[in-house]
């Protein structure tokens, strides 16, 4: 009974197909993932952005409040 629910509710929250931007419709995890993938990276862009380090010395100051 556990198990049923368990199926029910994944099969409930899965994409089985999508449209592209030009109504195509696409089938599959692999052509559903790759058209989301793709929205993502366009709206997004996939460049990798430089992030700095997290100055260990900051965090051993504690909270700051200002008041």
């Amino acid at each position: 009974m556990f198990t049923a629910g368990v199926k029910q509710r994944k099969a409930m929250a899965s994409i089985y197909f999508i449209k592209g931007h030009d109504d195509q419709r696409f089938e599959g995890f692999e052509a559903v993932s790759r058209v989301l993938t793709d929205y993502y990276k366009d709206v997004l862009g996939n460049s990798n952005h430089h992030r700095t380090g997290i100055d260990t010395r900051t965090i051993e100051m504690g909270a700051y409040i200002d008041y």
